[in-house]
């Protein structure tokens, strides 16, 4: 992903911030501390977690997000969910017994079948949602995590909607928005005050333009692959309540590098996808939304390789370990509640293909930042001029 910063009106609303960037983030009892999360293709079943949580708790986390087998997640999905298959999970989750593992989300995917405008599709499409917080609840995990990017057909491009020839854009919003207030409800009513963690949010859109004017990002909204997806978030937010919470986990900022890059992203995540959040409700944004931020261990350790985000070639083991302490302290350094560990090519509950060091690094970056200490070394010398 290209990294690109916004410039002129906004930026400076944000730097007038950024002395104190986590300011706004609500204080309750369950937020004291930034936890680091575990989340990648090696995301466990409930059964698979059920059997091994006295293992897990021994790896570097404070959580993981777990996946329900048999479609569960695909809640946009309303002829592929199998009720029956997916009520059998909730003993299971229910029998987990959690002891250092204290942040746990439910997986939840946007591949979407449905109709905007089918009542039929989105009664379906609530009953998902509230099952999935049902079963977040009786798992005692934090609550449900959003993957809002379509592996498949699209639920936020306007052009592939099925109306979309007698329906305009800004018909699409309003009824978007009116199903997002509907999603909320639902996962609201089975479990009051959960969090709710987005893998992109408003601010995926920042770089789709920074234009101040409401006409012109209308306009590119329309376009834009995620158009819709502001609309909907508009209509979850309005209908949160005062206890929960919706945390931007902020994709966009895999390929970062450099401390100042961590930073920025905070405010530019958190105050700079302002102009996206509907006018009414910004004050309510600003109390109840939250930044993460991931950490992309993959391309840290050269399982990935992107030429426009390029870690150095020819590291060793020991700095590519470096690299991923780096990270992991600077993103739990500017996050308001939970940095999240993603990757495709390791799987930490069986250890295939774990890079020497990550775990180590892991956890000094943890112990570094609880402390309040200083990273105590400096990785410039190794990252891209």
């Amino acid at each position: 992903m290209q990294r690109t910063w916004l410039i002129g009106g906004c930026l400076i609303v944000a730097i007038s911030v950024f002395l104190s960037p986590l300011s706004s983030a609500p204080t309750d009892e369950r937020a004291p501390v930034v936890k680091l999360l575990e989340y990648g293709w090696d995301s466990p079943s409930p059964e698979f977690v059920r059997t091994h949580i006295a293992q897990m708790e021994r790896r570097p986390f404070d959580g993981v997000i777990v996946r329900l087998p048999d479609g569960g997640g695909d809640v946009f999905q309303p002829a592929k969910w199998n009720a029956e298959t997916l009520e059998l999970q909730l003993p299971i989750l229910r029998d987990i017994k959690w002891q250092s593992f204290d942040s746990n989300f439910l997986a939840m995917y946007a591949t979407s079948s449905m109709d905007w405008y089918d009542d039929g599709d989105w009664r379906a499409v609530t009953e998902h949602a509230a099952f999935m917080a049902r079963a977040a609840r009786e798992a005692h995990c934090r609550g449900v995590m959003l993957d809002p990017e379509p592996y498949g057909p699209s639920p936020w491009d306007y052009s592939s909607q099925s109306r979309a020839s007698v329906h305009s854009f800004a018909d699409y919003e309003v009824v978007v928005r009116r199903r997002g207030r509907e999603f909320m409800r639902a996962l609201q009513h089975e479990y009051p005050g959960l969090e709710i963690l987005t893998l992109h949010s408003y601010s995926h859109l920042l770089r789709a333009s920074a234009a101040s004017d409401s006409n012109t990002r209308e306009k590119v909204l329309a376009r834009h692959a995620w158009g819709l997806l502001p609309a909907y978030l508009n209509g979850m937010l309005e209908e949160a309540d005062s206890k929960t919470r919706i945390v931007d986990g902020h994709e966009d900022s895999y390929f970062l590098d450099r401390p100042g890059d961590f930073a920025r992203a905070a405010v530019e995540g958190k105050q700079g996808a302002l102009p996206y959040v509907s006018p009414e409700l910004r004050d309510k944004y600003l109390r109840q939304f939250q930044i993460a931020q991931p950490v992309y261990l993959d391309w840290l350790f050269g399982y990935f390789k992107l030429p426009s985000a390029a870690v150095v070639e020819g590291l060793s083991d020991d700095q590519r370990a470096q690299l991923a302490e780096h990270h992991t302290y600077y993103a739990m350094k500017n996050s308001d509640r939970y940095v999240w560990s993603y990757s495709e090519k390791m799987n930490w509950w069986t250890g295939e293909h774990l890079p020497p060091g990550a775990e180590d690094a892991l956890r000094s970056a943890r112990r570094k930042f609880a402390a309040g200490e200083d990273l105590g070394f400096d990785v410039s010398p190794v990252l891209p001029r």
